[in-house]
């Protein structure tokens, strides 16, 4: 080891590039949280991702309510599913 090091030339903040993903500090309903968790275990993926998924299929240029309803509900629970749709509009329930 050397006496002294020239920090002279030296940068603050991270070592290596970002990868085109940003940490964040999400609040998510415990149960919400829970389901992804569960589907998880069952996919043996990670649960960020399975909610990064879900994320990114709800902002898909094709996506359309009906299709948005389908996605979701195929990551929670039937009984959070359930609800009948607030308008005749939105199509049926999942």
């Amino acid at each position: 080891m050397k006496d002294s090091y020239d920090f002279s030339k030296g940068k603050r903040g991270a070592v290596l590039p970002a990868t085109g993903k940003t940490r964040i500090t999400l609040y998510l309903d415990d149960d919400v949280l829970a389901t992804f968790r569960v589907q998880a275990d069952k996919s043996g993926r990670g649960y960020q991702t399975l909610i990064n998924e879900a994320l990114r299929g709800i902002i898909a240029p094709e996506a359309t309510p009906v299709t948005i309803a389908k996605r979701i509900c195929a990551c929670i629970p039937p009984s959070c599913c359930a609800r009948p749709p607030t308008s005749a509009k939105r199509g049926g329930t999942c």
